[in-house]
């Protein structure tokens, strides 16, 4: 078991045993089932240096919505509410006021599923960690009704209710794939079984038949139902079989009135079951695919024999199902040709859609509204009955639909930019928390920069990336969109394109004074361009080649053009970066450089072989100085006695054989390689079995660092992905995990040559199965943290400070006795708690520290005044005039 699961069994426990039970009922209390920060025993930080878990949605937003890899990721709580897992957070949009609110999940993991009662005002939350819970909620309070334990050892991959509400099912997903009946009301287990060895993929209620479901997944698909035999209630499983048909993955099924059950196929046909085998496979005419993608679910509606299909295509399409009842193709091609009898495509003027799930917004037969989740990005609600009436499709939200690739802050104010596989690029109001800019580059971009203003002649200038490698310099007229308060979807303004590279380009940097860019690649090389301004424009350098694909690119601290390369094939290439072209370029842009390159080794298995041998010297003194002790007793005891001490120590425990050393056939990838805060060695972080140290190597013998590595506690074998570092006594160290974990680490100054990295908190932010941190960084006052996963979720929180912004013109100040008055009339302002320990006015909930600024030409912020500032202050004081429009706000400073 991995350290990071017994974190997650202590958490569950600790909710599982707040549960009260009076007079037979059980009473939750909502507030324990909120995941924890995870503390080390050291720990010396409060636990909401990030503002994430209390009060209960005091996390900041969330931009992203993994729609394109997770299915079934949409949930219809009511009518305006589409409930969806982004990261470790249960999301609630509310589509009038497009507000989204936010809840976390009770394990320090992620979510597995969400799904409604078809009777209830409830949802039910399927969670993945270890041990995962199931939690039934009231809608919309979000009051525990129930808390199911026991359905799977890691991940809940679908849920579903049975018709009339009162079972729930479960399909666990791997290693054990349990399929389990609940009574959720009473919290309790009916029946359960092994579904499958393979993965499966959904479990479904028939909608017609009692006690009847479907599992399917991975090259299956099974037939249950719950009957009494003599020794009582049993699960009872058929395997369907494939026999003449091609064995497929199947998502989509559906059990019929008949007891037929219809299946999707990922060729996009359907497929007609009957007790065990296929009876008729339904193609288009000419025998097209029924769909050019595999289909995720269906619908169907007894009155009319209608079945409906929906597609990853982004179709859904309307089957007359008298003819198939009917059709009787021979034994030996028992194939159907039918066209549908109506067509509805999902997509607009941005693109065409990928349905990867849909759930209807209420239980009125007469009704036809879903949500429908997009795998290209977004989320839509749809009128699809087969009418020309239908009410317009609608967009509700845009997102990214592949994985995000780069995440980029504004120099000057609260806007993040991030590109993705889709070829999208977004940019961000923080502060606003809406999407306002998107553009479609139509090919996938690998990578990112937003150039600082100054460089930029106070423009926004991008520098983009793509998996063509090609490189283009644009502008977003951002200034214009945000005035007219509406998103636009193409106009950007593109400056110089080029094409330094035949393969992806992977990481973009540039220098600490803005003024080289160094862009990497899959190719293996290098290109290095002069960022020239007035008028903004990339210059050529040259190329240099490397011994791997580069993955991350590091600038020296004290060294403004010296840089480190980090490299899939385990190198690291220290090198100078020139500044301007050589004059031995003309011919080529082959750059001759001096350069260090340094070649890891994996040392984990070592170090492992190392520690035990420790841990067991330590054992053997320890046992020796009891036996002494208890030899000493002994003689005391039994004076006349004789020992023989030689007998006596000697052990008769066998040693365990010490771990072997183990030196992977193919050198992992090196995530990233930075210089140490001293800058005499190198921290770098290694992929796959290397995970779980930050290896230290010195500069000058481009070795590892005798007994110089850091062991990141409770990490063994999860990789460092991502790490910034800030502060200097002590110094913080901020990390992203590909569990999808963010840990924040307090080394003192005098401590760093000893790597001690055992005082820290740690917070579950994105999935924990997909949501590898890929990117950490902070706003242009550091008052906002940025993460970005490859769950396609970009998480903004607010370490130390909570932000809102104002403004001022006029400041007029008197001073009283103990107290000094101001009266500002203000245009900016920014203010955020302070730890209740930081406070002596006991009485008083919050104490607010307040800066007010004004802003400069240049869009930078000009501090006036820091003041202590007591929360009912601001509500008391705080006034409007209604005549000149001027917002007055009068500050107590208390001394």
């Amino acid at each position: 078991m991995t350290d990071n699961n017994k974190h997650d069994e202590q958490t569950i426990k600790e909710s599982v045993e707040s549960i009260q039970i009076i007079n037979d009922s059980i009473l939750y209390k909502s507030s324990d089932f909120i995941s924890k920060p995870i503390k080390s025993e050291r720990c010396t930080m409060n636990e909401n240096i990030l503002q994430l878990q209390y009060p209960l949605f005091l996390y900041h937003h969330s931009f992203g919505y993994d729609c394109c890899s997770k299915m079934f990721n949409i949930c219809a709580a009511d009518n305006h509410t589409v409930v969806y897992a982004a990261g470790s957070y249960i999301n609630m949009f509310d589509i009038n006021d497009g507000n989204l609110s936010f809840r976390k999940c009770a394990g320090n993991g992620g979510i597995g599923y969400i799904t409604k009662n078809p009777v209830l005002s409830h949802i039910a939350v399927g969670e993945n960690c270890t041990n995962p819970l199931i939690i039934v909620y009231k809608w919309p309070t979000l009051e525990i009704v129930s808390v199911l334990k026991g359905s799977a050892e890691q991940q809940i991959n679908c849920l579903s209710y049975s018709e009339n509400g009162d079972y729930l099912c479960s399909q666990a997903g791997g290693p054990d794939n349990t399929l389990t009946i609940w009574d959720w009301k009473k919290s309790k287990i009916v029946l359960r079984t092994k579904s499958h060895t393979q993965n499966v993929y959904v479990c479904r209620f028939s909608d017609f038949i009692p006690n009847h479901l479907v599992t399917a997944g991975s090259g299956h698909l099974k037939f249950w139902k719950m009957a009494k035999t003599f020794t009582g209630l049993k699960l009872l499983g058929q395997l369907g079989r494939f026999v003449k048909t091609e064995i497929s993955n199947v998502i989509g099924i559906f059990s019929m009135s008949d007891e037929k059950v219809i299946s999707g196929c990922e060729w996009g046909n359907i497929l007609v079951w009957g007790e065990k085998f296929i009876e008729i496979e339904m193609t288009g005419k000419f025998r097209k695919p029924c769909h050019s993608a595999p289909i995720i679910m269906f619908l169907y509606s007894d009155h009319d024999e209608l079945l409906t299909s929906i597609s990853m295509d982004g179709k859904i399409k309307f089957w007359n199902y008298r003819m198939v009842k009917s059709a009787d193709p021979p034994e030996n091609d028992r194939v159907l040709e039918i066209e549908p009898s109506y067509v509805i495509s999902i997509q607009d003027s941005i693109g065409d859609s990928k349905i990867m799930g849909m759930s209807k917004i209420d239980c009125n037969p007469e009704s036809y509204d879903y949500f429908i989740q997009d795998g290209n990005g977004g989320i839509w609600l749809a009128d699809i009955k087969m009418s020309t009436n239908a009410k317009p499709l609608r967009r509700l939200a845009k997102f990214h639909g592949g994985k995000i690739t780069s995440l980029q802050p504004s120099s000057i104010g609260y806007f993040i930019a991030t590109t993705s596989l889709d070829g999208w690029l977004h940019v961000h109001d923080v502060t606003k928390k809406k999407l306002v800019f998107t553009h479609d580059f139509k090919v996938p971009i690998t990578s990112s920069i937003w150039l600082p203003w100054k460089i930029a002649c106070s423009r926004d200038i991008f520098i983009v990336g793509f998996q063509t490698g090609i490189l283009k310099l644009v502008a977003v007229p951002l200034k214009k969109f945000e005035k007219n308060k509406m998103i636009n979807y193409s106009e950007i303004v593109e400056i110089q394109t080029s094409k330094p590279h035949n393969n992806s380009i992977s990481y973009l940097s540039i220098s600490q004074n803005a003024k080289t860019l160094v862009s990497g690649s899959d190719d293996k090389t290098i290109f290095v361009y002069k960022i020239k301004s007035s008028p903004i424009k990339l210059s050529p350098i040259g190329f240099f080649p490397l011994p791997g694909k580069v993955t991350f690119v590091h600038w020296k601290p004290s060294e403004k053009q010296m840089a480190l390369i980090s490299c899939a094939s385990g190198h690291i290439v220290e090198v100078d970066i020139p500044t301007s072209r050589p004059p031995y370029t003309r011919e080529s842009f082959l750059l001759k450089l001096e350069s260090r390159v340094i070649k890891t080794v994996s040392i984990k298995s070592e170090i492992h072989q190392q520690q035990y041998l420790l841990n067991l010297t330590k054992k053997k003194t320890d046992k020796i100085n009891k036996k002494k002790e208890t030899l000493q007793l002994l003689r005391e005891q039994n004076p006349g006695d004789e020992i023989d001490e030689e007998l006596y120590f000697e052990d008769s425990e066998e040693d365990e054989e010490p771990p072997k050393i183990f030196i992977p056939p193919t050198p992992n990838p090196v995530l990233f390689a930075i210089y140490t805060p001293s800058e005499d060695g190198i921290w770098v972080s290694i992929d796959g079995y290397d995970a779980g140290y930050l290896y230290e190597y010195d500069v000058n013998t481009s070795r590892p660092a005798t007994n110089a590595h850091v062991a990141i506690p409770d990490k063994n074998n999860t990789p460092l992905t991502a790490i910034t570092m800030f502060g200097t006594d002590p110094l913080t160290i901020l990390m992203g995990f590909a569990d999808g974990r963010i840990r924040l680490t307090n080394v003192k100054v005098n401590d760093v040559s000893d790597y001690d990295f055992d005082d820290y908190i740690e917070y579950s932010i994105h999935d924990n199965e997909t949501g590898r941190v890929n990117m950490l960084c902070f706003s242009q006052d550091n008052y906002m943290l940025y993460t970005c996963g490859d769950d396609c979720n970009t998480q903004i929180e607010t370490p130390y400070k909570f932000l809102i912004l104002i403004g001022f013109q006029n400041i007029s100040v008197s001073i009283s006795f103990h107290i000094t008055f101001i009266k500002i009339e203000l245009t900016f302002l920014h203010y955020f708690p302070l730890k209740r320990e930081d406070t002596q006015k006991k009485s008083l909930k919050t104490l607010y520290l307040v800066h007010i600024g004004t802003i400069n030409y240049n869009n930078t912020i000009s501090y006036v005044y820091e003041a202590k500032l007591w929360e009912e202050d601001i509500y008391n004081f705080i006034k409007y005039n209604n005549s000149n429009l001027k917002l007055l706000v009068y500050l107590f400073l208390y001394k």
